[in-house]
């Protein structure tokens, strides 16, 4: 399979494109057939050798967030089957990870409807991220949420989480995201 890879740490030139081995999904995981991936931020601190003392040996593969069809099941794997599309964050403790033809994924969710597996996959960091920020800040139902930058990927996905959670959300945004912003419930400030 095609896959982007690289063997030493520097600049995005050192990533090439080459054939490497197809994974076989270990227990616990699935392999999907890539339809899209996200690359962030924590990709090229990879490719730059900050994360290096936390990562396994050369050669690496980039590509955080995936999104892709079933291809295998690894033993134990329930609640999924092959031909589900999905989306999160592909396996990262090997030589290949999303940005691969196949990736190897620890944990999924279903593509919901209406979402193209290229928005899906822009989203496992983003909502993460928005997530652990709800949790962490410990707001409760009821209580008022400033979102400032609401019409990023990871600002929107804070003012949805938010308003699941039953917190009342007051949102800042450009002018392109707000009436985006303000049909899922919250109150909009440019």
């Amino acid at each position: 399979m095609k896959a982007l890879q690289f063997d030493r740490f520097g600049s995005p030139d050192v990533i090439e494109l080459r054939d490497v081995p197809q994974p076989d999904p270990g227990p616990g995981q699935i392999r999907v057939a890539v339809r899209a991936c996200g690359l962030t931020p924590a990709d090229w601190h990879v490719v730059d050798g900050l994360l290096a003392d936390h990562l396994p040996p050369l050669p690496r593969g980039l590509g955080l967030e995936v999104a892709g069809t079933v291809d295998a099941l690894g033993e134990g794997v329930t609640g999924v089957q092959v031909g589900d599309r999905v989306f999160g964050p592909a396996a990262f403790d090997g030589p290949t990870a999303g940005a691969a033809e196949y990736a190897l994924m620890p944990a999924w969710a279903r593509v919901p409807e209406g979402v193209t597996a290229e928005q899906a996959a822009a989203l496992p960091m983003a909502a993460e991220t928005a997530w652990r920020a709800l949790d962490d800040l410990g707001v409760q139902p009821g209580e008022l949420l400033l979102v400032h930058g609401a019409g990023t990927t990871v600002g929107e996905a804070a003012v949805r989480f938010a308003l699941h959670r039953g917190i009342r959300v007051v949102a800042t945004a450009g002018p392109t995201r707000a009436d985006a912003l303000e049909e899922t419930g919250a109150q909009v400030t440019a």
